[in-house]
Order: C-alpha cells, then sequence, then structure tokens
C-alpha cells in the first residue's frame, strides 16, 4: 500500500497561510523534521519547563 500525505499548503482553505512569512517559515522547518526530531524536541522543551518550574518553586521556598 502506498500512504500519500498531501500537503496542507495544498488546500485553498489554508492559502492565508503561506501569505504570512512567519507561519510559512514555521510549517516549511516543522515539515523538514523526522518524527523523532519533533518528538526529542517536545521532550527537551517538557524538560527546560519542569527544570523552571523547580528553581521557581525553590526561589520562592528560600525567599521565604
Amino acid at each position: 500500500h502506498n500512504l500519500t500525505l498531501s500537503s496542507p499548503m495544498a488546500e485553498a482553505s489554508y492559502a492565508f497561510i503561506a501569505e504570512n512569512p512567519i507561519l510559512g517559515k514555521a510549517i516549511s522547518t516543522v515539515s523538514g523534521l523526522s518524527l523523532w526530531q519533533i518528538l526529542l524536541t517536545i521532550f527537551l522543551g517538557l524538560v527546560a519547563y519542569d527544570q523552571r518550574t523547580y528553581s521557581q518553586q525553590l526561589y520562592s521556598l528560600s525567599a521565604n
């Protein structure tokens, strides 16, 4: 079986996105990434968020 995925940019209803240079660049960047790159990026973002909230909690405890 061949699985073909059409680009969201091929749909006329999404043409407004292509006119926005920032969104167009973001979509073209994400479309070039593999699944592992996307998952790793999400994971690292969650780790950074966790560390930031931990340090904020630690600072608020030490300030008391």
